[in-house]
C-alpha cells in the first residue's frame, strides 16, 4: 500500500508524483521540492508483510500486536540506514538530504537519479561489452573504497543497486538497508541479525545464522556482479557451488584473462582466498602480465574435487597429482573394467552421433495470410488459431529460466493475425515519414522506438488502414513464438538450435539484420527469436497460477513488456518464454515491433 500521486509531506514541502517502487521494507515516490524547482526521491518505512495503512488519514499502523517489537527494530535499523548514507559524501553514492517522521512512520529524502539501474539496462542490451562493464565497475569501486574507509560494509551490491544517470553516464551505488559497521581492530563484523542475501551476490558467509564480515563479502559481490554485466547471467547461490551442486559457467573467451581472473577470485567460496580491499580487486583487474595467477593466491571458484568413478578410469596404473593437487591412488588395472571402459565409450560416441545430429528442416504449411499495402508498402499477417497453452517455463526452458517465468499457468487464447515478421523500416516510414532506426535498410525491421512511439505509429496505421492493429498481448506472442497449434516445443521460436532460426550474438556480427533472412517457426513467422526485441502491449508483473482466457496483463504499471532477445544478446535471452522490459519511453537499437490484428 503506498501514497497516492499529489500527496503532500511536511506540510506541502514535498509532493509524490508517482510511486516508483515497493520492497520489503519501504515504499520509494519521485516527488517535487517545490521550494527549490527540482525532483527528489523520497523513501517510506513500510513493512509490507506487517503494516497497514489508513487510506483517510495515510497514517501507518502495525496489523499485529506481536509484531511490534520486529517492526520497531525494523524502523530503527531504516532510520539509521538514512544517517548513514547522509554521513557519506561521494559522487559515486547516492546522496540523502533529509530525514523526517510523518504518518507515524519514517521517510528520508534522496537525489532523483535520472536514469536506470543497471539491471533495467541489462533487460534490454543482455550483457555490456567488457569495456563498458569495466567502467561502471570501477566507479563502483571507488564507492566502495570510501565506504570501507569509514568502517561500513555494503553487503547488497548488485545490479539492481546501480543506477546510472543518463546524461553523465555515472554509475550511483544506492540502498544501504544491509549495510553494518565493521570492527577496524579485528577487521569483523559479528552479527546475528542477517542482511540481505541476494542470491547469486551474496558471499557463503551471508547466509550464516552467525556471520562474521570484512570487506572481502563486497568484494564478492562486486565480482558477481561483473559477472552478471559480461554475461547476462545471474551467478548461481554462492551456497549451491561452494556445496559442490553447481558450478559457474566460464565467462565468455573474448573476456580478457586479466579481467575472468579477477572475476574468478573474488568469487571464491573461501573468503580469506579473495582479495581483501577494493585495491586488491583492482589490482588483478590492471593486471596485463602473461600469467595472471601470481598476483594473488586464488582459483576459480569449484567444489571441493569429489570422487567420479567411470569405467576408464579404474585403469589407471600408478599414482599421479589430479588438478587439485592431490594424489590418486594407484589402481590395479583389470581386463573387465578395460572391457567396460571401451563399451562406455562406444556406447557414448553413438549417443553423441544420434543426438548431435539435427532433425530435417521441414517448410511449415502457412496458415491464412492477409495481405495489407500502405502508401505503397505491403506487409503480411499470418492467421494464429486460437488455442489453449502453457505459459512459462516449460520444461524446455527450466535450465536457464528466470524467476519471472513462473508460475507456469494455462492460458486459453481467441484466433489473431499476427506480423510474418517484424515492422520494416519500409512500413514504419511510409506511416511515419521518418526513420529513427540506428542501422538503415528498407527491409531492416525498425528500432530505436519506444512503446509510446509504437502506439503513436499503430494509431496512424490504423487511421489510414481502417483496420484495428494493436501490439501483441504477452500471452500472444509467446503462443506465436511457440507455435501456437502446431508448436513442437521447440526452446527457441521454431528450432532447438538458434543459429537456425535467428540473429544473435554468436551470429550477427554485432548489428541487426534484414527480416525473414533465418528460417521460420511452425507458423511461417520469422524472427521471433532474436533480431530486435519486440514491445507487448502489457505492463510487466508477476504471473498468477490460475487458468487465464484471453490475458491482458496488469491494470498499471511501471514497465512495459517486450519479448524474443535481440542480434545483441546471447541464446538464453531469445527462448520463448523469456521476458524483459523497459520505461513507456525507452528506445534503443535493440528495440522494435510486430504487429497483431484482430480477425
Amino acid at each position: 500500500m503506498h501514497l497516492k500521486p499529489g500527496t503532500l509531506l511536511q506540510g506541502g514541502k514535498y509532493q509524490i508524483v508517482r510511486h516508483i517502487s515497493s520492497g520489503g521494507f519501504g515504499n520509494t515516490y519521485e516527488c517535487m521540492f517545490p521550494a527549490m524547482g527540482i525532483r527528489v526521491a523520497i523513501k517510506e518505512f513500510f513493512v509490507n508483510d506487517f503494516c497497514n495503512r489508513d487510506e483517510r488519514t495515510n497514517q501507518v499502523t502495525v496489523g499485529t500486536q506481536s509484531k511490534c517489537h520486529l517492526v520497531e527494530k525494523l524502523r530503527k535499523k531504516f532510520v539509521d540506514e538514512a544517517r548513514a548514507i547522509n554521513s557519506m559524501h561521494h559522487d559515486n553514492i547516492v546522496r540523502v538530504s533529509d530525514i523526517f517522521s510523518e504518518n507515524n512512520t519514517e521517510y528520508y529524502v534522496m537525489d532523483f537519479i535520472d536514469g536506470c539501474s543497471l539491471h533495467d539496462m541489462l533487460k534490454q542490451c543482455g550483457s555490456f561489452n567488457e569495456t563498458d562493464a569495466l567502467i561502471y565497475i570501477r566507479q563502483v569501486c571507488d564507492a566502495l573504497r570510501y565506504i570501507h574507509s569509514l568502517n561500513r560494509l555494503h553487503l547488497d551490491i548488485k545490479p539492481g543497486n546501480i543506477m546510472v544517470e543518463a546524461k553523465s553516464n555515472k554509475a550511483i551505488l544506492i540502498d544501504f538497508g544491509a549495510s553494518k559497521h565493521y570492527d577496524d581492530a579485528t577487521g569483523e563484523n559479528t552479527s546475528t541479525l542477517l542482511g540481505v542475501n541476494t542470491p547469486g551476490y551474496a558471499p557463503p558467509e551471508q547466509y550464516s545464522g552467525f556471520s562474521q564480515f570484512t570487506p572481502s563479502a563486497d568484494i564478492y559481490a562486486v565480482g558477481a556482479t561483473l559477472y552478471k554485466l559480461l554475461t547476462g547471467v545471474t551467478p548461481p547461490q554462492s551456497v549451491l557451488i561452494s556445496a559442490g551442486e553447481k558450478e559457474l559457467p566460464p565467462l565468455p573467451s573474448a573476456i580478457s584473462r586479466a579481467t575472468s581472473h579477477a572475476v574468478y577470485v573474488a568469487m571464491e567460496s573461501r573468503k580469506s582466498k579473495r582479495p581483501q580491499s577494493v585495491d586488491d580487486f583492482l589490482a588483478l583487474l590492471n593486471n596485463t602480465s602473461e600469467d595472471d595467477a601470481t598476483i594473488i593466491e586464488g582459483e576459480p571458484m569449484r567444489p571441493e574435487p569429489q570422487t567420479i568413478v567411470t569405467g576408464i578410469s579404474d585403469t589407471i596404473p600408478s599414482d599421479r597429482v589430479d588438478e587439485y593437487g592431490k594424489k590418486e591412488p594407484k589402481k590395479k588395472k583389470t581386463l573387465l573394467f578395460l572391457l567396460i571402459g571401451v563399451f562406455i565409450a562406444i556406447a557414448a560416441a553413438a549417443v553423441y552421433f544420434l543426438t548431435s545430429s539435427k532433425p530435417d528442416v521441414v517448410s511449415p504449411e502457412l496458415d491464412e495470410v492477409r495481405t495489407i499495402l500502405v502508401n505503397g508498402v505491403d506487409f503480411d499477417m499470418i492467421k494464429v488459431e486460437g488455442g489453449t497453452f502453457t505459459m512459462g517455463a516449460t520444461n524446455e526452458q527450466v535450465a536457464e529460466a528466470e524467476g519471472d517465468e513462473y508460475p507456469l499457468h494455462e492460458v486459453s487464447l481467441s484466433t489473431f493475425y499476427i506480423g510474418k515478421t517484424e515492422v520494416t523500416q519500409a512500413l514504419w516510414k511510409a506511416v511515419m515519414g521518418n526513420n529513427p532506426s540506428a542501422t538503415k535498410g528498407d527491409n531492416y525491421p525498425v528500432e530505436t522506438v519506444s512503446w509510446a512511439d509504437c502506439q503513436t505509429f499503430i494509431q496512424k496505421l490504423n487511421a489510414l488502414t481502417g483496420m484495428h492493429f494493436r501490439l501483441p498481448t504477452e500471452a500472444e506472442r509467446e503462443y506465436a513464438a511457440r507455435g501456437g497449434q502446431k508448436s513442437r516445443g521447440y526452446k527457441y521460436a521454431g528450432s532447438n538450435y538458434l543459429n537456425e532460426v535467428a540473429w544473435y550474438r554468436d551470429n550477427s556480427g554485432n548489428h541487426s539484420h534484414p527480416v525473414a533472412t533465418r528460417q521460420p517457426n511452425e507458423l511461417g513467422l520469422y524472427d521471433m527469436s532474436g533480431n530486435v526485441w519486440e514491445w507487448c502491449q502489457d505492463w510487466m508483473g508477476m504471473y498468477r497460477s490460475e487458468a487465464q482466457t484471453n490475458p491482458t496483463g496488469p491494470g498499471s504499471g511501471s514497465d512495459h513488456v517486450s519479448r524474443g532477445g535481440s542480434w545483441r544478446n546471447y541464446a538464453d535471452f531469445c527462448r520463448v518464454s523469456r521476458r524483459c522490459y523497459g520505461k513507456t519511453d525507452l528506445s534503443g537499437n535493440l528495440l522494435g515491433l510486430r504487429l497483431v490484428l484482430e480477425p
